[in-house]
């Protein structure tokens, strides 16, 4: 008997019709003895290395040690069915079958997605994290971005959830979108979940280059609030819009035929929004120039007078003292004359004016409206408050008290405090506030 006819000996056969033969057996055993190789090399070799780190959760190394065994365990098996020949058919009808493999398959790729998610987001990641993020005080300065993300899990699972579309023959049509009489685009399962895995990569690359990359430049430049909050918006910006096109893309629109029809619509819609491309623009301009940034203080022309919390492509939100956010466009912050408390500094100097009687000790005035400021918990110590006499009013005699203050949203409250404590010093000192008087003469025609 010569070596093929040893080979395509039957040895036994399993649902009628599917036939053993001794070649199937010898590729099984190679088979088996690659993944004994395998699982040792893994255990010895690679697991000591990924677990030097002494801080790792012993729960986690069995995690991943038990996940591993069952990808081994369940890729073995479906190489198996394959080399083996006994890839049954459970179920046959048109153009759907389900094979034994698709049962250690579907069970292979669920264990594999879940060995990936545990590895990347409980082992990987948090290592890169800790080992570049030093200011972890910067996340709710960064856009409240947490430490740990969980996009990654999803991609997996999607990449997962793709892999089983495609391997076992899953990718049906959804439906069609007519352009025109020439194209046709069809929709089918594969297209959905890839537009789903590029937005889950877009917000994780986004995730990966703020808090690994970017929070631990942050730190060493030591780059403000504002600053750090204007480059992470126009990095999302960026990162979503090619999303955006590789989504369309994926889907079958062609970007030339985007482009063009974008080019015909903004030519129209750019008369009846004026306003909004003007706000558009005028909020590139302030994450550009920051002249105004998040967390600065700002009075507005109007004279409101809020905390900026948030700058958006076309309108930026601004909290008043009271509480109340105020939506305000763009080119208000750009155009008109906005006075900006927090520019430069994060303290402002304000002023109370009074008025004293004609008469009135002006020494004694002073040193009242000093001692009404300099004790404030809400004042500064230094630069110092001072007094200036400002003018010989109508009916009185006008002071004016200044003093610094980093109370920039509340300082009408400070402000009120004062006048009650001026207030309650002049009764105290006999110093009169006056009322404005007028004589009145009436002309007698007799």
């Amino acid at each position: 008997m010569d070596m093929q006819a040893f080979l395509d000996q039957i040895v036994f056969t399993l649902w009628d019709d599917h036939q053993v033969r001794v070649s199937n057996l010898i590729g099984f055993g190679l088979l088996f003895i690659f993944f004994l190789v395998l699982q040792w090399f893994i255990v010895k070799r690679i697991f000591p290395f990924l677990f030097s780190n002494k801080n790792v959760d012993p729960s986690l190394k069995k995690r991943i040690t038990r996940l591993n065994n069952y990808v081994l365990l369940f890729g073995g098996l479906t190489a198996g069915i394959k080399i083996l020949n006994i890839d049954h058919s459970f179920y046959s009808q048109e153009n759907v079958s389900f094979y034994l493999s698709y049962i250690t398959g579907s069970i292979l790729i669920w264990q594999l997605a879940r060995l990936a998610d545990t590895m990347l987001s409980k082992l990987l990641i948090p290592y890169l994290v800790e080992r570049n993020h030093e200011d972890k005080q910067s996340d709710m300065i960064t856009g409240r971005m947490p430490i740990r993300d969980r996009n990654l899990q999803y991609i997996v699972y999607a990449l997962a959830a793709l892999l089983f579309v495609g391997a076992f023959g899953l990718n049906r049509e959804l439906g069609s979108i007519g352009l025109n009489d020439d194209q046709q685009i069809t929709i089918r399962v594969s297209n959905i979940i890839w537009a789903i895995l590029i937005i889950l990569i877009a917000r994780f690359l986004y995730w990966m280059i703020v808090k690994i990359f970017l929070d631990s430049f942050y730190h060493n430049k030591k780059m403000n609030i504002g600053s750090q909050y204007a480059v992470n918006q126009l990095l999302k910006y960026i990162i979503f819009t090619i999303a955006t096109l590789y989504i369309l893309d994926t889907i079958g629109f062609k970007l030339t035929v985007i482009w063009g029809g974008a080019a015909a619509l903004l030519i129209g819609a750019g008369f009846g929004l004026q306003q909004t491309f003007n706000d558009f623009f005028s909020g590139i301009l302030l994450l550009f120039e920051r002249t105004v940034e998040v967390g600065d203080v700002v009075q507005l022309k109007d004279g409101m007078m809020g905390k900026v919390i948030k700058i958006g492509l076309r309108t930026s939100f601004v909290q008043t003292y009271d509480n109340k956010t105020i939506i305000v466009p763009n080119s208000q912050l750009v155009v008109n004359d906005v006075v900006n408390y927090s520019h430069n500094d994060e303290k402002a100097r304000f002023k109370v004016s009074v008025g004293v009687a004609y008469g009135s000790d002006t020494d004694k005035v002073k040193e009242l409206l000093f001692l009404a400021a300099k004790d404030h918990e809400k004042i500064m110590k230094f630069p110092v408050p001072f007094v200036r006499f400002i003018d010989f009013g109508d009916s009185s005699l006008v002071f004016e008290i200044h003093f610094w203050s980093r109370e920039l949203i509340r300082i009408k409250d400070v402000q009120s405090d004062i006048r009650f404590k001026i207030d309650e010093l002049f009764r105290e000192n006999d110093i009169t506030i006056p009322f404005p008087q007028r004589d009145v003469w009436f002309k007698n025609k007799e």
